[in-house]
């Protein structure tokens, strides 16, 4: 299990923190989850929109 005790302080604005919020929220992940995927070279992916059933057997 990876152990997270080192931290970094980030200053936004308010803009910039709704922006984010905003992409953070479509992925369902947390704020911290999301930016070490961005950090990690991925792209975050978002959820399904609510209700949307995946096709089973093409």
């Amino acid at each position: 299990m990876t152990h997270r005790n080192l931290e970094i302080k980030v200053r936004f604005t308010r803009d910039e923190l709704q922006a984010l919020d905003k992409k953070v929220k479509k992925t369902g992940m947390s704020r911290e989850g999301y930016v070490r995927t961005l950090c990690t070279g991925k792209t975050p992916v978002e959820l399904p929109p609510a209700g949307h059933l995946p096709r089973v057997g093409g």
